[in-house]
């Protein structure tokens, strides 16, 4: 069964958001699959904005979370 393991900004202070996204990278890379829940204010935005790039320059891929409940081959 898969969840959301990570909410992004339920503490709106940046360095929370920043940790929350730290965490959601490490158990991705831990698990393979990580999915987070975040909210839509202007500043998580742009704090997963920018963790994105950043993340998919350190070979993060994201993907819808529908991915997440797909059979996964291998």
């Amino acid at each position: 069964r898969r969840s959301a393991a990570t909410a992004i900004a339920a503490d709106p202070n940046p360095d929370a958001t920043a940790r929350a996204l730290a965490q959601l990278e490490a158990a991705a890379r831990a698990d393979g699959i990580a999915i987070a829940t975040g909210t839509g204010l202007a500043p998580t935005i742009e704090a997963v904005n920018t963790w994105v790039k950043q993340a998919r320059e350190r070979g993060v891929v994201l993907v819808p979370v529908t991915a997440a409940f797909r059979p996964r081959s291998g």
